[in-house]
């Protein structure tokens, strides 16, 4: 029981528009540049960077993932060696309603003498009106992205 307001832990009907995941990672801005600002790259089953990355006439990135399949990434904004923003449908891999897009910015920072990789994915809660489905989703992407960084951290420390 929680008598002073100050349980932090998520439940339906809480924050669950957007999730964040964090990583040191003991490599050069430039390198994690180099990863983080290509549309797709935590779209992945199996090695990080194992997949083609296209761009339509409209500007939408299409990513083929051996495993994963085809997704729609959409670059929206970027400030080199800083952060990057995309906006993705994270429910199907064909789709790309502009009502149900989520945002996802990366941004690159140095701390400790290592690279601080901070993702946060925002617009969750709009992907469904069910509370129960939206909660599911919520913890599908942090899950997603707590995965992404980790292999971005092992993908950068091995180079």
């Amino acid at each position: 029981m929680d008598f002073f307001g100050d349980d932090e832990s998520e439940t339906p009907g809480q924050n669950t528009d957007s999730v964040e995941a964090e990583v040191l990672v003991d490599t050069t801005i430039e390198d994690a540049w180099a990863l983080v600002s290509e549309p797709g790259w935590w779209i992945n089953d199996g090695p990080l960077g194992d997949h083609e990355v296209e761009r339509d006439d409209n500007g939408v990135y299409h990513i083929t993932d051996p495993e994963a399949g085809t997704w729609l990434v959409e670059k929206v904004d970027e400030d080199p060696m800083d952060v990057v923003t995309f906006r993705w449908y994270p429910l199907a891999s064909d789709e790309f309603p502009e009502e149900s897009l989520t945002t996802v910015e990366v941004s690159l920072s140095e701390e400790k003498g290592k690279v601080a990789l901070h993702v946060e994915e925002f617009g969750i809660s709009a992907l469904s009106d069910d509370e129960d489905e939206a909660y599911q989703l919520w913890e599908n992407e942090a899950g997603l992205w707590d995965q992404a960084v980790d292999s971005a951290k092992d993908y950068l420390e091995r180079r």
